[in-house]
């Protein structure tokens, strides 16, 4: 008998920082991403502790919700501006310090703990790996992607983003190519390169 699939899950506390945000920024924001949260997901949304776990449904339909008012340009600044917030947190500081500290100031230190920090984040959302992709690139690839990223084109925008945002501890700028979805395999790809001698 097959088993089923684990039901993929998001860090209570990073999406709390995201609604935070979103208040500040604009409260037709907030509104916004709760009302295409619905009902159900909001109340889980606002009832899970802070270092709990709530539906990955939720970053979805929060994303998507920022999408509907600001476009994709407005969610990757959106996704950017959390993420940084996000890595001054108890949770990811030492673990980026930790990185940096060890390997150096560059977009490899960031690649070795890239899985790491994703798991601080999210739980069966899919199986991440980092791989080179020439001196001055590399590729993320993840298997096993669940459904709701799989069909979320806002999703899509925010792993894109994520990767981007990820890249500027290391004081790196980087050109991040489409997120490839192969919806058949259950997998999704991202490519990002940066200039010669940051590597």
């Amino acid at each position: 008998m097959e088993l089923a699939p684990k039901p993929p899950l998001f860090r209570a506390g990073f999406a709390r920082l995201a609604m935070r945000r979103a208040a500040g920024l604009a409260p037709s924001l907030e509104a916004q991403m709760r009302a295409t949260m619905g009902p159900a997901l909001c109340r889980a949304f606002d009832e899970a502790p802070l270092l709990g776990w709530i539906p990955y449904l939720v970053d979805v339909r929060m994303a998507e919700g920022v999408l509907a008012q600001r476009g994709a340009a407005g969610l990757r600044a959106f996704v950017l501006g959390n993420t940084a917030e996000a890595a001054q947190s108890a949770a990811m500081r030492p673990v980026l310090d930790g990185a940096l500290r060890i390997f150096g100031m560059n977009p490899g230190s960031l690649l070795r703990v890239l899985p790491e920090l994703w798991k601080l984040s999210y739980r069966d959302v899919l199986a991440p790996r980092v791989e080179r992709d020439g001196e001055h690139g590399v590729r993320i690839e993840g298997s096993s992607v669940c459904d709701e990223m799989l069909e979320s084109e806002a999703a899509h925008c925010v792993i894109s983003a994520q990767a981007e945002g990820a890249m500027a501890f290391a004081q790196t700028k980087v050109t991040v190519a489409p997120v490839v979805i192969d919806r058949a395999r259950r997998t999704m790809s991202v490519a990002l390169s940066w200039a010669r001698g940051r590597g």
